[in-house]
């Protein structure tokens, strides 16, 4: 989920990746056919990009790094901690939630830089 459309439900979750859902907060989802309740599940997906092993040595970068990404544009910036995902089934794609996407003018299938994070 986006950050603004938790703070309108009144839900907390925390950032993680996809998938680690353990000890998250849940929600009722109730719709003209029906309702479910989900126990927990309810994250804010970490920015992150997809590459095969290939991707990840042009990039010069390994699985669980993080860079950073130059966005160009007149919102444009740089958006840190973003999270290296390299699997053999992966296609290079970058994804962020509809706040970032926003707040930089993310268009898709446009181009952005991706930079080195300096180590902390």
């Amino acid at each position: 989920m986006a950050s603004g459309d938790c703070r309108i439900l009144g839900i907390q979750p925390a950032v993680r990746s996809s998938g680690d859902l353990k000890g998250t907060p849940g929600v009722m989802l109730k719709g003209p056919k029906g309702e479910i309740l989900l126990t927990e599940g309810v994250i804010i997906a970490d920015r992150h990009i997809h590459m095969t092993p290939e991707d990840a040595k042009w990039f010069g970068v390994s699985d669980r790094d993080r860079v950073s990404v130059a966005v160009d544009g007149p919102k444009g910036g740089l958006l840190g901690h973003v999270l290296i995902r390299v699997t053999h089934d992966s296609r290079l794609d970058f994804h962020v939630d509809t706040d970032d996407a926003n707040a930089f003018q993310l268009k898709q299938g446009q181009w952005v830089t991706i930079r080195k994070e300096e180590a902390r």
